[in-house]
């Protein structure tokens, strides 16, 4: 029964917009109308540890448009789960695949598009989504240790605005 779930794990991003904004919304109403609690969960720490645990580092890569991806690194901690090492920042794409080298594994939904321009010394990892069995399992690691999420002012993690949003404030232009 929908009672019974007493947790919510959802994944907040980064990544599409519209998908994080209904999943988050769905997640927030979901836990509200059954009185359960909500957890949010990074994507990119999700898909980071759906990576071989054998593997020290893996970078975690998405679209972000524009010439950019985001981007960050996951190292893997004595306890064996992965660890952010810095936080997720937007990166021009074409010099960022540039600097990778040997040894370096990449993963996430931004190889669809970026894997071509990769050196052929990284591997690219079979990883692009971030599995639902593994943010439910991350959102029940966190909730032992963190404070539950508060369902009224939970959001998505954008690292900018939508395009919408950017042209909607931009200076008109005057003719």
């Amino acid at each position: 029964q929908p009672t019974d779930c007493g947790l919510v794990a959802v994944s907040i991003g980064p990544g599409s917009f519209t998908g994080l904004r209904v999943g988050v919304v769905f997640a927030k109403t979901f836990a509200w109308s059954t009185g359960g609690d909500v957890i949010a969960v990074s994507t990119f720490q999700a898909i980071a540890e759906d990576c071989p645990p054998q593997l020290p580092s893996v970078h975690v890569i998405d679209d972000a448009r524009r010439g950019g991806l985001f981007a960050a690194r996951f190292d893997v901690s004595s306890s064996g789960t992965r660890n952010a090492a810095g936080e997720v920042e937007i990166v021009q794409a074409g010099p960022w695949c540039a600097a990778r080298g040997a040894g370096d594994v990449i993963a996430g939904p931004g190889l669809e598009t970026y894997a071509p321009h990769l050196p052929p010394c990284c591997h690219c990892s079979g990883i692009r989504s971030a599995s639902a069995v593994t943010v439910a399992r991350i959102g029940l690691r966190d909730a032992e240790t963190t404070d539950h999420t508060d369902v009224l002012t939970l959001e998505p993690f954008y690292l900018r605005r939508s395009a919408a949003e950017e042209k909607r404030d931009r200076p008109a232009q005057t003719q």
